[in-house]
């Protein structure tokens, strides 16, 4: 072996880490397609011969079933790796969203909303995040996982210019087997060729958490308060995502043509790629609390705003939605 070149191990280490961070991107794509199924909105009311408010009762409790999964899917991942976790997960989802396309009636609709909550905690945020901080420990992890957040990016500007015309084409059911065949492409197939677990965490990172005597006790405590704070703020932050997934229905009951919204939609999702990397580089740089002072300070200037004036013209939407976007940082970048 001439002297310089990484030995095998290195090499296998370094490979496994590279395909591993392009499944979290796919994972991250995954996670926009929440975006994709607000297209679907309007279309399944229709369908099913119900308001849009009790359509939108699936996503109540899609989200809630979410919520409720992540409690228990993160100890999964720790026991099984998250590989498994991403295909299985995806799989559920992917069955879940076949069943819904061809649900009778809106009641085995909302039904089919619980196995889909509990494969999409699974297959998108957690696993993309347990694959880039597990992967990337002691290298630029803000700036990799701002990265690899464009995944929720890149696939929002997708689905906005891609679901008006599908959707318009080929009705509602054809739309919901689009999202199904985005599960499979940006969960299972990622989760079969590209992840790998990463490799067992280094023994000094739990010494401090199971520390005998006072000392370890206090780490103990102040650790739970920390987990606490990150889990209010998750579920706050989860106001936002939840604007994000219902835009579509948002922009038509104020009058905006599905093709515009999506359009806006994708201008939203295009700011939040262009945001992410400068804002993990900012992460690393400056730390979490400077960061998310300023991500706050420009989400109020953002979506308030674009609420109160949905009802002018359109043009005057765009700043407001540059603004808004930048949010989206919060939970992909800093929450992590």
């Amino acid at each position: 072996m001439s002297l310089g070149r990484p030995s095998s191990s290195e090499s296998r280490y370094r490979r496994d880490r590279a395909t591993s961070t392009v499944a979290a991107f796919g994972a991250m794509v995954t996670a926009s397609l929440s975006i994709a199924m607000g297209f679907l909105v309007n279309p399944g009311a229709k369908h099913f011969g119900v308001t849009t408010a009790q359509f939108l009762l699936y996503f109540s409790i899609f989200i809630m079933t979410s919520a409720i999964a992540f409690s228990f899917v993160g100890p999964v991942i720790a026991r099984t790796g998250v590989r498994l976790v991403l295909i299985v997960t995806g799989l559920i989802a992917a069955a879940s969203m076949f069943g819904m396309a061809f649900a009778p009636n809106i009641v085995v609709f909302y039904l089919l909303a619980v196995p889909l909550g509990v494969g999409a905690a699974g297959c998108n945020l957690l696993s993309a995040n347990t694959l880039v901080t597990g992967w990337h420990v002691h290298d630029r992890r803000g700036t990799v996982l701002g990265v690899v957040a464009c995944g929720i990016g890149g696939g929002s500007i997708a689905w906005g210019l891609l679901f008006p015309p599908l959707v318009r084409a080929g009705g509602f059911r054809v739309g919901v087997l689009a999202v199904a065949a985005g599960f499979v492409l940006f969960s299972v197939l990622p989760g079969i060729f590209l992840a790998r677990n990463p490799p067992p965490a280094e023994q000094g990172l739990s010494g401090e958490v199971h520390e005998d005597g006072p000392r370890g006790k206090v780490s103990l405590s102040g650790f739970k308060l920390v987990i606490g704070t990150l889990a209010v703020g998750a579920m706050l932050f989860s106001f936002e995502s939840a604007f994000g997934s219902i835009q579509p229905a948002v922009y038509d009951a104020a009058g905006i043509d599905s093709t515009i919204a999506g359009y806006m939609l994708s201008f939203y999702a295009f700011c939040g790629i262009l945001a992410k990397p400068i804002l993990g580089y900012m992460y690393d740089r400056f730390g979490p609390k400077a960061l998310f002072a300023v991500l706050a300070t420009l989400f109020l200037f953002g979506l308030p705003p674009l609420g109160l004036a949905l009802q002018l013209d359109v043009d005057v939407l765009f700043p407001f939605l540059a603004l808004a976007a930048l949010s989206l940082a919060i939970p992909t970048v800093i929450l992590p």
